[in-house]
Order: structure tokens, then C-alpha cells, then sequence
């Protein structure tokens, strides 16, 4: 891994802590300030499309695969973002918001709290104590508190999960943790067509220690 993130804490995700601490910057923006120009391998049209479906390991909490409704996905992600900036605003008590809200957001308030809380919940529940990350062939990740760069990514024959694991002194690795890799998550490693060009070496057998 090239870069890994700080510590992802529920009080950076959570909705009800982020209105509670105005000051606080959700972890949806420092991590994409951290991110938004790093190399990678996500066209730059798509980055931060690659981060929030990141956050939420490529599901919603229907356990819906968030990239077959991209629509749906992007529409959460921004309620989730405008629903913390309204909230906090309305709470300090500035009447231009309260208008803004009683006039533009009527009508949509109660939707625009659905699908805030609906991107909350999967989001919360994969994000917390955890750390994005960025692997050397430019691919977007987010693993265990444990991770740290210079960590890799492992992907076994007959196991629906990714790997982190850590190189040791000697030829074999310790396990970190599991991990979530945006793109790499359907097969595509093992698709002898290659069509991420990933250009990997063939399957070779490794020890944990």
C-alpha cells in the first residue's frame, strides 16, 4: 500500500455526533481532501464516486451492490452530505436556512432524511474503525485499524474476500485483517482475460506466520 488513512471514528460518520459537533469535519471530506489528488487508477471523472462506494465496501444495507444503481448510490451520498450541512446550519439558528428549508427542502425533507440515513447506515457499519487506503496499481481500499502502508493486498483462490498482509523479515507475511478493494471484487484478479491489466504473476503459495 501507498498511502493508508487516519483512523476512521464513528463520531466522523455518525449523522446525530457530526450536527452535535459542528466544527468536526466529516470523515466523507477529509478523506476525499486526502485523496481527490493522489494517483490513481479511477478515471478523474470517477474518483470520488470510487470513494464513497469505498466507505460502504461497494454495498448498501439491503446488500445491494451500490455500482448496479449509481443514480440511487450518488443520490444518498449527497443527502447524506446536504442533510448534516442543513442540520447544522438550522441548529445554529440562521433563519436564511430556516427558509431554505421551509420552502425549497419541504416537500423533500423527509426523502432527503431517508436516503441520508440509509447511506449513514452502511457507511457507519463498514467505515468505522477502519482506514482507507490506496494500493500500489492505484486502487481504492479500506481495511483493518491494523493496516499501515507498505502492507499488500492478497487475493486467495476460493475466498470471496481480499486480504491485507504484512511482509516479514523472512519470505513469509502476517494477517492484518480483511479488506474491501474497489474494482478487484467480482472476479476480475482471477479472469485470465485481464481486464483490469493487472498483468499479475500466477497463483503462487504463501505462508502466514
Amino acid at each position: 500500500m501507498l498511502w493508508a488513512s487516519k483512523l476512521i471514528l464513528a463520531e466522523d460518520v455518525e449523522i446525530d455526533s457530526l450536527i452535535a459537533n459542528p466544527t468536526h469535519t466529516p470523515a466523507v471530506d477529509w478523506i476525499w481532501n486526502d485523496l481527490k489528488d493522489r494517483a490513481c487508477r479511477y478515471p478523474e471523472n470517477d474518483r470520488r464516486d470510487a470513494m464513497t462506494l469505498t466507505l460502504v465496501a461497494g454495498r448498501h444495507e439491503s446488500e445491494q451492490k451500490a455500482e448496479d444503481d449509481m443514480a440511487l448510490h450518488r443520490r444518498m451520498v449527497s443527502a447524506y452530505s446536504r442533510y448534516i450541512e442543513l442540520a447544522r446550519r438550522s441548529a445554529t439558528g440562521h433563519t436564511e436556512l430556516q427558509q431554505e428549508v421551509n420552502v425549497e427542502e419541504l416537500e423533500d425533507e423527509a426523502q432527503l432524511r431517508s436516503d441520508a440515513r440509509d447511506y449513514e447506515n452502511s457507511y457507519a457499519w463498514t467505515a468505522h474503525d477502519r482506514r482507507v487506503f490506496i494500493t500500489e496499481k492505484g486502487f481504492y481500499g479500506i481495511g483493518p485499524p491494523l493496516l499501515k502502508e507498505g502492507d499488500c493486498v492478497a487475493v486467495f483462490q476460493g475466498v470471496i474476500v481480499p486480504y491485507c498482509l504484512r511482509p516479514t523479515e523472512g519470505k513469509g507475511y502476517k494477517l492484518v485483517g480483511v479488506c474491501y478493494v474497489h474494482g478487484i471484487m467480482r472476479g476480475e484478479v482471477f479472469d485470465p482475460t485481464d481486464p483490469l491489466s493487472l498483468h499479475c504473476e500466477s497463483p503462487k503459495d504463501i505462508t502466514i506466520v
